[in-house]
């Protein structure tokens, strides 16, 4: 993580983060995000976030958890993401599923396995993470990586505000020339308007207007033209590194697309994921001002508390117990006594 000790923080949004959080998505250049930078709409975005975190909380709902990414020396925001509790609930999410069907007329021989399109709408669904983005500036030197895995330490620190599963969907092909070449086989048919319009309608409206207007019926898809065909589950040039960091992870496709790019769906479960695997939960000893060097270890440390934080920093695991530098103890907000997760 670029910067010091403690000087990239992890957090949950605040409501006076509205005007930074605004500047710092109309930073990227790319305009498809599920964040959209409109004051009004962020701003609600950032009030069912401060809901989520309510402490009582027995089962995942409709929780939309909301952190950024901090530089403690500057104040500047340099990213933000999201997990969300479950997907579907009041607002169902709509998928399509790649399904293999057989074709076969024994008298003549004839056998043909043909992929379709199902339109999968799903009401009960996985947790899911959410979009994650970084300033310009902060890009490279693993805040990607380490602002992705902190989801996964809140979701540790609070398994029962999530389900067992989690899912992540992806951004699908654009091409230089600005055409979404699945959009324009199927759902410019159906939706009328341009995809970046209707996609940024999506992240802020109600989702009733895709089950009036989509169609229900199979999409084989041989029958699409060879360009929309070999998007099918690719995901966006900019999106690849996101899809490489879940991999690691343990996420795997699941043969299903979004219904407007056919960006790909990831899938694990948390206990299998990494980052779950390879996390520990320890009491801090004492903090000091510089560590032993023989028992130096280095990765992410995080509270265990509903005000989490986060952070990249070096700490000493001593038998069942850790020692954090003072640096690493003021971002992440912990004293001795207190339990703090930790993955190297």
């Amino acid at each position: 993580m670029m910067g010091g000790e403690g000087q990239l923080v992890i957090r949950p949004v605040r409501e006076d983060d509205l005007k930074p959080l605004l500047e710092l998505l109309k930073s990227i250049p790319d305009s498809i995000t599920s964040l959209q930078p409109k004051s009004d709409y962020l701003e609600s975005r950032i009030h069912q976030s401060l809901r989520s975190f309510y402490p009582v909380v027995s089962e995942p709902g409709v929780e939309k958890y909301i952190f950024v990414l901090e530089d403690a020396v500057s104040g500047r925001l340099a990213g933000t993401c999201s997990i969300y509790a479950k997907t579907g609930g009041f607002e169902p999410t709509y998928t399509y599923e790649v399904v293999e069907k057989v074709h076969q007329h024994k008298p003549l021989g004839i056998e043909s396995k043909i992929e379709e399109l199902q339109l999968r709408v799903e009401h009960e669904g996985p947790s899911e993470l959410g979009g994650l983005f970084l300033h310009p500036d902060y890009r490279g030197g693993g805040n990607g990586g380490v602002l992705s895995r902190s989801r996964f330490l809140f979701a540790k620190a609070f398994p029962e505000r999530f389900t067992e599963n989690v899912i992540a969907e992806f951004r699908g092909v654009v091409t230089d020339q600005g055409v979404v070449p699945f959009w324009e086989a199927i759902g410019r048919h159906f939706f009328v308007k341009d995809f970046f319009s209707l996609d940024q309608y999506s992240a802020v409206a109600r989702k009733d207007f895709i089950r009036d207007l989509m169609p229900e019926h199979p999409i084989y898809i041989p029958l699409l033209p060879k360009s929309a065909q070999k998007v099918i589950g690719k995901p966006h040039p900019d999106a690849e590194p996101a899809v490489h960091v879940l991999k690691k992870e343990g996420f795997r496709y699941i043969n299903r697309v979004d219904i407007f790019d056919a960006g790909p769906v990831y899938e694990a479960s948390f206990q299998d994921t990494k980052s779950f695997q390879n996390c520990r939960t320890l009491p801090v000893k004492r903090i000091v001002d510089t560590l032993p060097e023989v028992e130096l270890s280095h990765g992410l440390i995080s509270s265990v508390e509903l005000d989490f934080r986060s952070t990249s920093g070096s700490f000493a695991v001593t038998g069942e117990w850790v020692i954090l530098t003072k640096a690493t103890a003021v971002a992440i907000g912990v004293e001795p006594g207190q339990l703090v997760q930790l993955q190297s």
